[in-house]
């Protein structure tokens, strides 16, 4: 599961697409997502202060695709 491959991006797609904010809550344990429709994401998400996997082949790019999503 990564939040800056899944979650920033589905948040954004959602509120620009159907106009509804959403927030999305990851479970870290299981890898499963809980979907709140209706709710803004959070300003200070704890899940992204989550590090990310070291096996990831992203790893190493999710600083500048969470920077683009961030400032759009």
């Amino acid at each position: 599961m990564c939040t800056n491959l899944c979650k920033i991006p589905s948040q954004k797609f959602i509120n620009n697409s159907l106009g509804m904010p959403t927030n999305m809550i990851p479970n870290f344990e299981d890898k499963s997502c809980e979907i709140i429709f209706g709710q803004h994401p959070l300003a200070d998400d704890p899940a992204l202060k989550q590090p990310c996997y070291r096996t990831c082949k992203y790893y190493n790019v999710q600083t500048r695709i969470v920077s683009y999503f961030l400032n759009k």
